[in-house]
C-alpha cells in the first residue's frame, strides 16, 4: 500500500471515537414474566422487550417502534 494512502486513513481516524459500554448479565426470572405477560404471549418475546427497554434507557435513543425500515436506518 503506497505510504499516501496510510497517512490520509491515520489522519481520517483521529476524530472517530467509540465508546463501548458493559452492561450487566440480564438474567430473566418469573417474577418478569409474570409482570410483563402484556408484552407478548411467548416467554422470548417478554425477554427482547425487556432487554430493548434496558439498552434503551441506558444509551438515550429512544425506541421507534412502528417505524419503517428506511426511517430506521436514516435514525442511526
Amino acid at each position: 500500500m503506497p505510504q499516501y494512502l496510510l497517512v490520509i486513513l491515520f489522519m481520517c481516524n483521529l476524530h472517530n471515537n467509540s465508546t463501548h459500554h458493559v452492561l450487566p448479565q440480564f438474567i430473566p426470572n418469573d417474577y418478569l414474566f409474570e409482570t410483563h405477560k402484556d408484552k407478548g404471549p411467548e416467554k422470548w418475546k417478554i425477554f427482547a422487550w425487556a432487554v430493548r427497554d434496558a439498552i434503551s434507557k441506558y444509551s438515550g435513543k429512544e425506541k421507534l417502534d412502528g417505524t419503517s425500515i428506511m426511517d430506521r436506518v436514516a435514525y442511526d
